[in-house]
């Protein structure tokens, strides 16, 4: 009832409203633009965030050098001797600390030959050194020459006590052009994980997702609460979608960024098993009355977990007072608790509760994990070619399996680079493990097919060979010289 009386009185003002409006057109009274619809001395709150934190947001510049591939013809008379070309790139940043140090995103610097930061306010630019990077989180730490000066800097919210319809704010540099531009929208949603970012293999995601606009060169920007205070680092958006972007939660980039300032890199705990969701179809298959947890699909060798008595088909529910309930929250559990020291965990096995105790070692880098997993791999029933051998992103052999999960590759196009014979000229061209070749010259590639066709197609090819390439993070093209073996 108060509904309907309420629709009824909104209707009313409406008609009302129009009929003042013809009244007072027809009068030649006061028009619309006349009305006092806002009060002109209530500031807005976005406003003043603009005007706190603008100082301390960065815009950041990169150079990056890559070699041309030759292609013959007037081409490659013009360009005769000048194999190295530099491509330029661009993102976003804020100042964390008013002696220099800036937080971004490390898809933003990585590999950068030259690091230039602008501030806004200050017409000097700053060349920036790389104190740490962290591609599992996608932060890095930068810090410039203040000589002396201190910058204006940011504070921090707590991301936990943020709830979805929270303001979101962002400020940032997009299209690597529009400098100090602000957006405005809500917290859409929190915990996001499990996405799949072009160019980008982040283990550890729990990303919030905001309606905030933002577009390609805000990577590394803050997304800030209604009080101008950090609650995120803006990383990725949806391009398939409309004000879809995803924000690495302030929490989490607080404590990567102390490490890195403190130590250069992030120290990790590691439990060395590969594990899986367990799901209601998953738990009722196995008969097991469990409505949450991690499946241990495979113990590692040599790793806490053997050495502690973890078991092939154990349940993780408890990691020392975390409750397990998904791979993500195992895998942020494991990785923030302390190398060197004994953990309690309580797992389901045999229809019983059990309690084991693991010191955890340090997680050790994606090449290692990568490298104690591709000695057991065969290559002779493998594509090969340029001296590598790929296989299918979504391959049936286990170990294949093993080695693309170790280096959390989430590529669905392309195929997956297992080895790399030494001296060959995949390895002149620095292709490694772990690599996606999603193109060749100009020819596609999403699958062993269309990569056995581009080698029989461009097998007798003596000039250098354009591949296309996703490693981590980072897309680019590398020349592969044919004979340089």
């Amino acid at each position: 009832m108060f509904a309907s009386r309420r629709s009824v009185r909104v209707l009313i003002l409406l008609v009302t409203g129009a009929l003042l409006s013809v009244q007072a057109v027809n009068g030649h009274a006061q028009t619309v633009t006349d009305a006092k619809l806002v009060n002109p001395d209530l500031a807005s709150p976005c406003a003043r965030v603009a005007e706190s934190v603008m100082p301390a947001v960065v815009s950041i510049r990169t150079t990056t050098s890559f070699d041309h591939p030759q292609v013959g013809g007037d081409y490659d008379r013009f360009f005769r001797g000048q194999s190295d070309m530099e491509r330029p790139g661009a993102g976003s940043g804020f100042v964390i600390e008013p002696d220099g140090y800036i937080l971004t995103n490390n898809h933003v610097i990585d590999l950068a030959d030259d690091i230039v930061v602008e501030i806004y306010g200050i017409e000097q630019s700053f060349v920036a050194e790389i104190v740490g990077q962290d591609p599992g989180t996608d932060l890095a730490l930068l810090k410039i020459d203040t000589g002396g000066r201190e910058l204006a800097s940011v504070s921090f919210a707590d991301s936990d006590e943020l709830s979805v319809g929270d303001w979101a704010i962002a400020i940032g540099n997009p299209l690597g052009e529009l400098a100090s531009s602000l957006t405005v929208g809500v917290i859409s949603a929190k915990g996001r994980s499990d996405l799949v970012i072009q160019g980008a293999n982040l283990l550890y995601q729990d990303f919030l997702q905001t309606d905030a606009a933002i577009n390609f060169g805000n990577s590394g920007g803050p997304l800030l609460d209604i009080h101008g205070r950090v609650i995120g680092v803006n990383t990725a958006i949806n391009a398939s979608g409309q004000n879809i972007g995803f924000t690495i939660p302030s929490n989490l980039a607080v404590r990567i960024a102390k490490q890195l300032r403190d130590q250069g890199r992030v120290v990790r705990g590691y439990l060395g098993v590969i594990m899986e969701n367990l799901t209601p179809e998953l738990a009722a298959g196995r008969d097991l009355d469990l409505e949450h947890g991690v499946l241990v699909e495979e113990v590692r060798e040599g790793t806490p977990a053997e050495e502690a008595g973890l078991l092939r088909g154990d349940v993780i529910l408890q990691v020392g007072d975390t409750a397990i309930r998904d791979s993500d929250d195992l895998r942020f559990k494991i990785a923030d608790s302390p190398v060197g020291e004994a953990v309690a965990i309580r797992l389901h096995r045999d229809g019983r509760d059990v309690e084991l105790t693991i010191t955890l070692a340090e997680r050790p880098s994606d090449a290692v994990l990568a490298r104690n997993v591709q000695g057991d791999i065969s290559t002779e029933n493998l594509e090969t070619w340029l001296g590598m051998a790929v296989a299918a992103l979504d391959a049936s052999d286990a170990r294949v399996e093993d080695l693309i999960d170790a280096f959390d590759t989430r590529d669905e196009r392309g195929v997956f680079v297992v080895d790399v014979e030494s001296g060959s000229p995949a390895d002149e061209a620095r292709i490694r493990p772990g690599d996606v070749i999603f193109e060749v010259v100009t020819r596609p590639v999403e699958n062993v097919q269309d990569f056995e066709n581009a080698r029989r197609y461009y097998q007798e090819r003596t000039k250098p060979i354009a591949l296309g390439v996703r490693r981590g993070e980072v897309t680019s093209y590398v020349s592969v010289d044919p004979l340089s073996d």
